[in-house]
Formats: structure tokens, sequence, C-alpha cells
């Protein structure tokens, strides 16, 4: 009868440790997942603040880059306006020289006249002149004014924008030739995209 309650005594003390045991490996187990899920909380703040960061950066690099285009555009224009004004200017002088010339002698008249002729008869000067050109994006910028000015044929100009004229300013972007000349003294400007057929002046 002894020997049936010690053994007894024995299985259940057995039980007791397997529960405590059982009982604290749940308890660490627990433990454990609360730490992970902590530690995936964390990390999903902070894949969110990474994500906003990136979204803003991305909007404010798009943002310069507006702003970039609107100024080089600004700038294309204000050259223009300059270089009309620079023309209007030149103008306004060879008027005033030609009235200069007028109430000179008539014999001086005369001689400078005859000059005027012969050197007009040896080479007459074109009546197109470039006086800007830009190959350009909303970005980058090339000055193509010395390439155009060399493709001129007597009063004509007949070409086609590309990166033939001096290299690509961009590489996959749209791009535009802006071209400031003058043909008879009137000033002009023109525009062509990427590919299109150049003519000076128009048909």
């Amino acid at each position: 009868m002894n020997r049936n309650r010690i053994a007894y005594l024995i299985a259940l003390v057995g039980i007791l440790i397997w529960l405590t045991l059982e009982h604290r490996a749940r308890r660490e187990q627990s433990r454990e997942i609360l730490a992970l899920q902590q530690q995936l909380n964390q990390i999903t703040e902070l894949a969110a603040k990474q994500n906003d960061g990136l979204s803003n950066l991305v909007t404010q690099t798009h943002q310069l880059e507006i702003q970039k285009a609107v100024q080089t555009r600004e700038l294309i224009q204000l050259r223009n306006e300059i270089s009309v004004l620079r023309t209007n200017e030149i103008q306004i002088l060879r008027n005033g020289d030609a009235s200069s010339a007028g109430t000179a002698s008539d014999g001086t008249a005369s001689t400078q006249n005859l000059t005027q002729t012969a050197a007009a008869n040896q080479k007459r000067p074109s009546r197109l002149e470039i006086l800007e050109a830009y190959y350009w994006t909303e970005n980058r910028m090339i000055d193509v004014t010395k390439q155009l000015r060399e493709k001129v044929d007597g009063d004509r100009l007949e070409i086609i924008a590309g990166n033939n004229l001096r290299g690509d300013p961009e590489y996959g972007q749209a791009k535009t030739l802006s071209v400031l000349y003058r043909y008879d003294g009137t000033t002009v400007t023109n525009e062509v995209r990427e590919g299109e057929l150049l003519v000076i002046p128009p048909e």
C-alpha cells in the first residue's frame, strides 16, 4: 500500500513539474511574440516615415525641375528681347548715318555711291541674318547659332531640327529649335520641334 502511494506521489510530482515547465515555456513564448510584434510595429512606422520622406523629396525635385524649366524659357525670351532691342538700335544708327551722308557734298556722295556700288557688285550680302539659335529642352540648352549661320545658302535656310546640329542637350526629352533672325531688316522668331523642317523665310 505504501508503495502504491509513493508511486502515486511521484507521478503527481512529475505532472506538477511538467505543468510548471509548460507554463513557463508558454510564458516565454508569449514574451517573444510580444517583442516581435513591437519590433514589427517599429519597422512599420519607420517604413511609413521613409515613404513620407521619399514622397516629399520627389515632390520637391519635381517642383525644382518645373522652376528650372520656367527659368530656361524666361532666359530664352529675355535673350530674344535683348537681340530685338540691339537690332533696333543698330537700325536706328544706320538710318542716322544714312541721313548724315545725304547732307554731304555731291562729289563726295557720288564717290561713296560708286564705291558702294562696286563693293555690292563684287559680293552682295545675304538678306538673311541668323542672330541667335538655340536647341533646347525644358532643362538644358545648346547654342547652335554658328551652325545655322554656316547652313545659310544665299538668302535662304533649310534645315531639319535634330541632334546633328551640335549634339543632344538631354537624352530622351522633347527638344525645340528656336531661331531669332533678321530678313530684309525685319526681326522674326521661329520655332520647330525635333525632326521638323525649318525653312527661312517661310514659303
